[in-house]
């Protein structure tokens, strides 16, 4: 599933080790609201791990491939102004 938008993508479930690559990325705020989230972001070498409650920002154009660690897991996605984050997801 392929996933086109400039506002919020609200309670964006991810089944235990499923896979969602965010491409165009830069600024998006990533915030886990339940379960933990796994975030790779491509070209760097430390990855983060976020709870509920806790959010991290993209730096770059680079991809960044969230999944759900340890169990599902929900996520908000909020762009920046004139964003528009292209989001997959995969098994």
């Amino acid at each position: 599933m392929l996933l086109t938008t400039h506002t919020p993508l609200p309670g964006l479930r991810l089944a235990d080790d499923q896979v969602a690559r965010l491409s165009r990325a830069a600024g998006t705020r990533i915030e886990a609201q339940d379960g933990l989230l796994w975030v790779t972001q491509d070209g760097e070498l430390d990855d983060t791990v976020l709870a509920p409650g806790e959010s991290w920002t993209v730096t770059t154009q680079a991809d960044v491939v969230v999944s759900a660690f340890r169990g599902a897991a929900t996520m908000m996605l909020r762009s920046p102004a004139g964003g528009r984050l292209a989001a997959s997801l995969a098994r």
